[in-house]
């Protein structure tokens, strides 16, 4: 199930299960998260967004550039109407340049 997702997060990433809570609902669902840490080489850390943003621009991995990837997660996002304010400004932030 998780083989695509796998080979796309596999620079380091540890696939963590979890349930989350959705947003205006006590309710929780089981949620598939990849996480890197502080040991991973592609572990930015803490860092202003305006870092981040050209991180993501200056990246890609197995499956393309970290910046259309950025692009088509805020749009997804969008469409579902569970906007993630973070998403949203790095995206425009890099959809700018």
């Amino acid at each position: 199930v998780f083989a695509h997702l796998d080979h796309r997060e596999k620079n380091g990433y540890m696939r963590m299960t979890l349930d989350i809570a959705l947003r205006g609902s006590a309710e929780r669902v089981p949620s598939v998260v990849y996480v890197a840490d502080e040991g991973n080489p592609a572990f930015l850390g803490p860092a202003p967004v305006e870092a981040i943003a050209g991180h993501i621009l200056r990246s890609s991995g197995p499956s393309g550039r970290n910046a259309d990837y950025l692009l088509e997660l805020d749009a997804a996002l969008r469409a579902m109407g569970a906007e993630d304010d973070h998403v949203r400004d790095l995206a425009r932030r890099v959809s700018l340049r």
